[in-house]
Order: structure tokens, then C-alpha cells, then sequence
């Protein structure tokens, strides 16, 4: 019978040469998708030795996924989630950002940003604060800044589609430059507005839609900080005093006021009150800084309705526990439109917002 006749002659040395092939392509593909993501030619970046040591780390499997039944971020105030803030690792926000880079309109939208900068960087706009990044050494950056290995990702995805042009190169070292300097720049802020008692503060803007979104970290492509403040004689007194006194001013930081105009109850955002950077030289105004607001009750997304009372934020930024608005997705639908939440812990499901 045919299914009982054996295999002999040019059939099996068929069967082998196949298996051989099968065998060399796995190989292959294996040592494609574990090549360091820095291994090939970057104009800007590190030493060799410190690319080497740079290779982000593989997503494991479910470290993306947050376990069922969990508090959504359309909820507030949020409960712990069961992933929860000690849980949040470099290894599992590398995850994270990896599994982003597979939505085709994020990556349309992180190349058109990344062709802005690129522009920015030939007019000469930034030079004197983009310049000297280059010698900035940025080792520790997958530990200390996590969420920025989405521009690696991104840059690594190209490559494996045949495009050695390293594009993401750059976003990546000025998002681990600033980032560093945004860490330390929330430190000085949180130290500063803490001496002063009756002081009513909490997180708006990016910095809310990052707790609310992110994985503890700041939006990758983000260059600053957002708190909002309470205004009174009193409070605001206080606060002017610690900026304006340098030795009240932490080490390492610089701060400064923003002046005053008629058209500041017209501005687009509201009142920007001061800002403060996370450097003890500031060589650009432009520089990544906590940016201190004054509420503005005219603004949608400031009414006191939707801020107070004030509660915790169900995650932290960089480990900082911020306070945050009553209702948050209130707040944020009024800044950003309904579908902040797309990508909120890379699970659209559990983001159906409700009604503000």
C-alpha cells in the first residue's frame, strides 16, 4: 500500500537537505531578532563599548498585559492595580513601548515628529540647546529613563525592514537628556511647593495624561512638566519667596518667574506662573522644566467642579506621589479630546471613558 512503502533513495536525501535549510534559517532569524538594538552605525550616540551595553532587553511574554479585573484608567480615583507601581521594571516598560511600535498610526506619527525635529535641528532654532547632547553621556539611560526605548524600538523596527537610516538615533539621546534633567527638575519642584503649608498643587496637562496613560514614566516625546497651583495672597507669597531666594532654591536646580501680561487670562492654557529647571545652568529657556500653572476657572478642563477635591493618583511619575483632579478623565477629555486613552496601558478595552 502507498501509505506503508518506506522512503528510500533521492526521497530521504530530499527530506535532509530541507531540514538542513529549515535548521539554518531558524538559526539565522534567531541571531536577527537578538542583535543588539545599537549595533549598527549611529551619527550620534555613545562609544562603542557603551552600545554594546545598551541593548534593550526582549519583551517576555505577559509583560505587557495587565491581569483582568483591574481598576481601568477611566476610573477615578484609581485603585492599585494589580501591576502596580514596585511591579513597573525597566524590562516590563521596555515591553511596553515595544508592543506600541506595532501600531502602524503611532509609528506614521512618531516619524513625522521625528522629521520635525530633524528640521529643527538643520534651521539652526535649537542649536544651542541640542548641540551640546552630543557629548552628553547617556549609559545609564535604560534604567534611569525607561519609557525612551521606544525610540530604539522604533529604530530597530526600521532596520529589520531594510532601513539603515537611523532616524530615531537622536529622539532617543534627547529624550534620556531630558528626561534626566525633567526628574530632577520634579524633585526641586516637589521640595519647593512642600514648605509652603496651605499650598494646593497637583498634576495637569501631559503630566496627568502620563499617570493616567504611561507605565510611571513621562510620555517619551514629552519635554516638560505640568503642576497646577491654587491661587492666594498668601500661598502664591510663599512660593514667590522660595523661588526668588537662591539659597532657598535646592541645590541643582535654577527657577524663575514668568512675566506677568495682559494676555495672560486669554492665553490658550491658562496662567503660567513659573518655571523650574532641573539644571544649575540653564543655557536655554527652552530647556525641559516643571512648569508651574496658576488655575484658570475660565478654562474647561480647570473648573473647580471636575479638579476638587483633589485626590492621589492611582500611579506615580518616576516613583513621586502627585496629587491629582477629583476627575481626571473629566479633566483630560477637556484638554484632549476622548481618545487620550488609546494606547492607556496598551489596552484600548479597558479605556471606555465616562461621560465628563
Amino acid at each position: 500500500m502507498p501509505l506503508q512503502r518506506r522512503t528510500t533513495g533521492r526521497p530521504r536525501v530530499a527530506i535532509m537537505v530541507l531540514t538542513t535549510l529549515g535548521l539554518v534559517l531558524c538559526i539565522t532569524l534567531l541571531k536577527l531578532s537578538s542583535a543588539p538594538l545599537l549595533g549598527h552605525a549611529r551619527p550620534h550616540g555613545p562609544s562603542p563599548s557603551v552600545m554594546r551595553q545598551s541593548a534593550v532587553p526582549k519583551p517576555a511574554a505577559g509583560m505587557n498585559t495587565l491581569s483582568s479585573g483591574t481598576t481601568t484608567c477611566a476610573q477615578f480615583p484609581l485603585a492599585k492595580q494589580r501591576l502596580g507601581v514596585a511591579e513597573w521594571t525597566p524590562e516590563t516598560i521596555h515591553a511596553y513601548y515595544a508592543n506600541l511600535t506595532l501600531d502602524d498610526t503611532l509609528a506614521s506619527q512618531l516619524r513625522r515628529y521625528a522629521a520635525r525635529v530633524e528640521e529643527r535641528r538643520r534651521s539652526g532654532d535649537t542649536k544651542r540647546l541640542w548641540d551640546p547632547y552630543d557629548s552628553v553621556n547617556i549609559e545609564s539611560c535604560l534604567t534611569s529613563a525607561p519609557e525612551c526605548s521606544f525610540f530604539l524600538w522604533q529604530d530597530k523596527a526600521l532596520l529589520m525592514m531594510g532601513d539603515p537610516s537611523s532616524r530615531f538615533q537622536f529622539l532617543y539621546r534627547k529624550c534620556c537628556i531630558e528626561h534626566h534633567r525633567l526628574q530632577v527638575a520634579v524633585r526641586c519642584a516637589i521640595e519647593i511647593m512642600s514648605r509652603c503649608k496651605e499650598l494646593v498643587w497637583w498634576a495637569g496637562f501631559g503630566t496627568l495624561l502620563a499617570m493616567m496613560r504611561e507605565p510611571g514614566v513621562m510620555i517619551p516625546w514629552d519635554t516638560d512638566v505640568d503642576l497646577f497651583m491654587e491661587e492666594s495672597e498668601s500661598v502664591t507669597g510663599c512660593v514667590t519667596d522660595q523661588i526668588t531666594d537662591v539659597n532657598r532654591v535646592p541645590l541643582g536646580c535654577t527657577a524663575t518667574f514668568v512675566p506677568r501680561t495682559a494676555g495672560d487670562a486669554t492665553h490658550a492654557h491658562g496662567k503660567k506662573f513659573a518655571l523650574i529647571y532641573g539644571s544649575s545652568h540653564v543655557i536655554d529657556e527652552r530647556d525641559s522644566r516643571v512648569e508651574l500653572w496658576i488655575r484658570d476657572e475660565s478654562k474647561k478642563s480647570q473648573r473647580a467642579d471636575i479638579v476638587f477635591p483633589l485626590v492621589q493618583c492611582g500611579e506615580t511619575l518616576y516613583r513621586h506621589h502627585l496629587p491629582c483632579p477629583r476627575q481626571a478623565h473629566a479633566v483630560l477629555n477637556a484638554s484632549y479630546g476622548p481618545r487620550w486613552c488609546k494606547y492607556c496601558k496598551h489596552s484600548t478595552s479597558a479605556c471606555k471613558l465616562s461621560p465628563a
